[in-house]
């Protein structure tokens, strides 16, 4: 259930290569199976094939066989037709199922193994992960990062090897469901070409050395920054506004990536019995699926805090008890601590997850990111507990809030080896300048 980022081609535009899209050859057994050596690519190819965060194991032999069925089926995948070595390819995949899906299966055809990446983790259904998931510090609660149900959209990434030489690769992909039923297989082809080296350009005269800038002050951050209530945003919450953030995200599992976040504040209702304000979501890019969800919160402008009672999406509804709570009124160095419990619900298994969160206000920090320079306000989390299945999980987590308007301007994790920075922000279509 986690999302699609966009992701960099090293200088090929993204534009240029989803332009360039191809769809699939079909039947998995087709007369081009690619012009390398099937035994050496792929080689080439272990623990380059991931989804999500779950990379492929290698298997010997062949995937199950097809089962004949009309579910599950593979109905669209699609690549670029043209790719660079050394550059990453994502490949979308549409599956129609009437059970979850438990396993993709990928193969070089010809070669006497295969990859294997299991859809089902039970180890992810831990508030850490969902931090990751959601790419806001509010929102650390239980939900499974990669799930696939009834036409549940995949994407497989994959690192193409800097030492692969111009030529044709060829794939067939294949799912299984809980049932152990298998899919069609698809294969999906696409030409690796090294992009033509560039001369190098003539040296010209040496330039003149400019002088050396006057160095000049760091603005002093504004007044009342004895707690983080300056870093609340309030007014974001307002129903009807709309918030869009662009980050440069990187991390251990998917490399570098830039991802679009927007959210609108639909309006009042009521969730798990509570009233709540429901803020829809849009999540893109960083090689999963583009996919919405919605939370449902409460803010308390008067202590300054955002209560966090639950979020569903297009699978699962989560409702924390107590509800998760966020405070912005500490003073520096001033902590509370909080455990509460996750339950999720997908529509046939319900499954939990307990955290205890100790959140700490650290102050005031101006910092430069891509989108310019900010004062703000720096929180670290620490998050522990244990899963449905006792198995426990441990992160910390620093984030920096925008003075004003408490915009997520960089985020940094040990635990999930993950960061992100602001590039780009708007409130309501007007762009957020820096401070």
């Amino acid at each position: 259930m986690q999302t699609k980022f966009t992701f960099d081609f090293q200088g090929w535009g993204v534009a240029a290569l989803l332009a360039l899209t191809l769809t699939a050859c079909g039947g998995g057994g087709g007369s081009d199976a690619g012009s390398y050596d099937p035994a050496a690519v792929s080689q080439a190819l272990e623990g380059k094939i991931r989804i999500g965060n779950t990379v492929a194991v290698t298997r010997d032999g062949a995937p199950p066989a097809p089962s004949g069925l009309d579910t599950p089926k593979i109905k669209e995948i699609s690549a670029p037709e043209q790719v660079a070595p050394g550059t990453t390819v994502d490949i979308p995949l549409g599956v129609t199922t009437q059970a979850e899906l438990q396993t993709l299966f990928a193969k070089i055809p010809g070669s006497d193994n295969f990859f294997a990446v299991p859809l089902q983790s039970t180890a992810s259904r831990s508030g850490a992960a969902s931090v990751a998931y959601k790419r806001r510090l509010r929102h650390a609660q239980a939900a499974p990062q990669v799930t696939a149900k009834a036409d549940a959209p995949l994407s497989v990434r994959i690192a193409l090897p800097v030492t692969l030489e111009n030529g044709r690769l060829c794939i067939d992909f294949s799912v299984q469901d809980v049932t152990e039923a298998v899919s069609n297989q698809e294969r999906i082809c696409v030409n690796v070409q090294r992009p033509a080296p560039t001369a190098a350009p003539t040296s010209p005269a040496q330039p003149t050395a400019a002088p050396t800038p006057a160095a000049t002050a760091t603005p002093t951050p504004p007044a009342g920054n004895d707690t983080a209530a300056a870093c609340f945003g309030a007014h974001t919450f307002a129903v009807g506004t709309t918030v869009e953030q662009t980050f440069d995200e990187e991390n251990t599992f998917l490399g570098r990536s830039r991802t679009q976040e927007t959210y609108t504040v639909t309006g009042e209702t009521t969730f798990n019995g509570q009233p709540a304000l429901e803020l829809a979501y849009q999540y893109s890019g960083g090689g999963l699926i583009a996919q919405t969800y919605k939370d449902y919160i409460n803010i308390d402008p008067g202590t300054p805090k955002i209560i966090i009672l639950g979020d569903r999406s297009d699978y699962e509804t989560c409702t924390n008890q107590p509800a998760a709570e966020y405070s912005f009124g500490l003073k520096k160095g001033a902590s509370t601590t909080q455990t509460y419990t996750t339950h999720c619900n997908d529509g046939g298994e319900n499954y939990s997850a307990t955290n205890t969160v100790k959140l700490t206000y650290l102050g005031r920090e101006r910092i430069t990111v891509p989108a310019g320079t900010f004062n703000t306000c720096a929180f670290e989390q620490q998050i522990s507990g244990q899963d449905e299945d006792a198995t426990s999980f441990a992160i910390t987590i620093k984030s920096w809030l925008s003075v004003g308007d408490g915009l997520q301007i960089k985020l940094e994790s040990t635990g999930l080896d993950h960061k992100e920075e602001l590039v780009s922000a708007r409130i309501n279509g007007q762009p957020v300048q820096p401070q």
